[in-house]
């Protein structure tokens, strides 16, 4: 099957007909338990609009996983067939369990069968979006060679390299200028790789979040910022799924079939490449959940003295309300960490630095799970907008928040946690109150880990900071309440005259027995 782009006119009728008929069943799928259901429902116009282009962008991933098949199948139909699937067996080792250890988590506590197989049906979607990242890659790889003025590979070596190549192609190795030349040649041919690699990985992280991003849209299943990370990981571990299968076997073909750098190869991919890709989508993930829930996360910062410059040029620039541009900067953040992590990676493996490629991941790795370990990772946040955060009086908000952050800046952590659960207990949907407590318990358990390695070289009590303002006048309280009664019972007992009970003379003589009459 031809790719879309290189299509003759009298063929495209015969093509679009077969696409068609495979993506029939998942374009009617949406439309019966999708499309209708919410379209009856809606009453905006803006709104129905929104659905119709989404019902439109599901045609086109529809249409998408069908050339997926096609691509696929003209790709590999020219590979020996035993190590083809070999390859796959591999690839889908490492997919298998990090969905299995995806999913348990999700139904950890939950009962229902209904929400267990809607779980495993947004695993596999999530997974399978990550797959979809290659057949648009090719698409657009094949749009951009067809088109000489966009294709960006050909403009930057006539740009870096050949300038370089026209000067060493015009000496002979005899000359004086021939070593520094070459040397020149080397560092420009360097360079235009690197650039290269790095835009390589910048498309592919685009695509992919892409893709996440209108499935998020289309669907609506983000309630967390740990739903976020989670389905973004899933999005990248599809991603290095397809890119395993065709690195094993370009790598068996290219060693004339040497099992030691096959199953090498296969090792690294497997664990180092499948994690890599994984931790630059979760890394987006999270950042792209901060974004979700915007508001209370600025409220809650802004109660904490936080200055917001940037935010605030931002939003004049582009005449947002300052919680919207927050939420913009936060998503563009991530969007650009995860292409930096991703193209670095890229960097080191196309260099041949294998050991700081496994040490980034290393580390991406465990700022991934720190993220999803963070209590304010797993709150059910208010939604993006401008919900009312709070069901207190305005004047008591303010003056709580603004003490809260004060308490924060100075470190008073566990006065934050107990004041926090209490207001809860009056206010329970505040969401600016839930994100203050988990961020006070984070930093709170930072600071005790802080405190305990110093206790290793100075001795210090940890449990110090744990004594909070509130305990401690309990315990002042307590102590004057003791006080008070012991004062009052020492006062009792000297105001209470003392009794004796010695036995008093009878008034009365002794009774004398009467003598009988003689």
């Amino acid at each position: 099957m031809q790719a879309l782009t290189n299509v003759q006119p009298g063929q495209f009728i015969h093509i679009f007909i077969i696409y068609s008929v495979c993506a029939a069943l998942p374009i009617a799928a949406w439309l019966k338990y999708f499309f209708l259901v919410r379209y009856k429902k809606i009453k905006s116009c803006n709104l129905k609009i929104r659905e119709v282009m989404t019902l439109f962008g599901m045609i086109c991933l529809s249409y998408l996983t069908v050339h997926l098949i096609f691509y696929s199948y003209e790709t590999f139909s020219a590979m020996p067939q035993k190590i083809f699937l070999l390859s796959v067996f591999l690839a889908l080792i490492p997919a298998i369990i990090w969905m299995y250890v995806v999913y348990t988590k999700r139904i950890n506590g939950v009962r229902s069968k209904k929400k267990k197989k809607y779980e495993l049906i947004l695993v596999i979607a999530m997974f399978f979006l990550g797959i979809l990242t290659v057949p648009l890659l090719n698409l657009y790889n094949n749009y951009v060679v067809d088109t000489p003025k966009l294709d960006y590979y050909v403009m930057l070596e006539e740009a870096i390299v050949k300038p370089e190549y026209d000067l060493i192609s015009a000496l002979s190795p005899n000359d004086p200028g021939f070593e520094a030349q070459l040397s020149s040649y080397q560092k420009a041919k360097n360079i235009y790789d690197t650039i290269t690699i790095v835009i390589d990985a910048w498309l592919e992280e685009i695509i992919k979040l892409s893709l996440l991003l209108f499935f998020i849209h289309a669907v609506k299943p983000v309630k967390t910022i740990g739903d976020a990370i989670t389905f973004s990981i899933l999005a990248g571990l599809g991603f290095a799924f397809i890119e395993n299968i065709y690195y094993f076997v370009q790598v068996y073909l290219d060693n004339g079939g040497d099992k030691k750098v096959f199953f090498s190869v296969v090792i690294f991919r497997a664990i180092v490449l499948s994690i890599g890709h994984m931790t630059f989508s979760g890394i987006f993930g999270y950042f792209y959940g901060l974004s979700r829930f915007g508001l209370p996360l600025y409220e809650e910062r802004r109660w904490e003295g936080t200055k917001f410059p940037l935010v605030r040029l931002f939003s004049k620039i582009f005449r947002l309300p300052m919680a919207h541009a927050y939420a913009a900067l936060l998503f563009t953040e991530g969007m650009l960490l995860a292409m930096l992590t991703h193209a670095t990676f890229n960097s080191f493996l196309g260099f041949g630095a294998r050991d700081y490629a496994i040490y980034l991941v290393i580390l991406s790795g465990i700022y991934v799970y720190y993220l999803t370990q963070r209590k304010a990772g797993h709150l059910v946040l208010a939604t993006f907008g401008r919900k009312k955060l709070s069901l207190m009086a305005p004047k008591d908000e303010d003056v709580v928040l603004e003490l809260a952050g004060m308490w924060i800046k100075e470190e008073k952590y566990k006065e934050v946690e107990e004041m926090c659960q209490r207001l809860e207990q009056k206010d329970p949907d505040n969401a600016v109150v839930k994100l203050l407590y988990a961020k006070a318990h984070d930093k709170r358990r930072v600071k005790r880990a802080k405190l305990a390695m110093a206790s290793l070289f100075f001795q210090e009590d940890i449990f110090e900071e744990d004594v909070s303002i509130f305990q401690k006048w309990k315990q002042i309280r307590a102590e004057r309440e003791a006080t008070a009664k012991g004062v009052d019972m020492g006062i009792a007992e000297d105001l209470t005259p003392t009794k004796t009970f010695e036995k008093k003379p009878s008034s009365t003589p002794p009774s004398i027995s009467k003598k009988k009459k003689t």
